[in-house]
C-alpha cells in the first residue's frame, strides 16, 4: 500500500469513527453484528491528470462504504448520515481529506444473512488530499 493510500484510508476511517452508535469494519463483513455497522473498502490510490502549474502528481483513492442496518428505512437513514459525514462538496475539510461521493447502490436485502442485520446499501467515493 502506498503512503498516500494508507494516509487517505486512515483519514476516512478516522472520520467514520466520529459517528456514534455504529461498528466499523475495515474490509469484510460482521458475521454476528449486534448493532448497525459500516464496512470500509479501499484499494490503492490511482494517478490523476496533473493540474496546470501543479508541481506534485495528484492521486485519488476510490473507496466504498457499505452501510448495514436492520430495516430498509434505518439503512437509508444511516446511509444519509454517513454520506453527510464523508461528503466534502461545498465545505472546507479540516482533517486533510477531501472526499466526494460518486454513486450509490440500490438497497439490498440479503435473505442469506441470519438475524436482523441484512439490509445494506453501498456508497462509492473518491478521496484526495485536501
Amino acid at each position: 500500500m502506498s503512503d498516500i493510500t494508507a494516509l487517505l484510508a486512515q483519514k476516512v476511517l478516522d472520520r467514520l469513527g466520529t459517528y456514534d452508535g455504529i461498528d466499523i469494519v475495515d474490509g469484510g463483513i460482521l458475521k454476528t453484528p449486534s448493532r448497525p455497522y459500516v464496512a470500509f473498502y479501499a484499494g490503492v490510490a490511482v494517478s490523476e491528470e496533473q493540474r496546470f502549474c501543479d508541481a506534485r502528481p495528484r492521486e485519488r483513492l476510490p473507496y466504498a462504504v457499505m452501510i448495514v442496518n436492520n430495516s430498509a428505512n434505518g439503512t437509508r437513514f444511516l446511509g444519509g448520515k454517513i454520506v453527510d459525514l464523508l461528503d466534502d462538496n461545498g465545505r472546507q475539510p479540516t482533517d486533510g481529506l477531501r472526499s466526494t461521493p460518486t454513486s450509490s447502490s440500490d438497497l439490498i436485502v440479503d435473505d442469506e444473512v441470519e438475524g436482523d442485520w441484512r439490509c445494506s446499501v453501498t456508497t462509492y467515493f473518491d478521496a484526495r488530499e485536501a
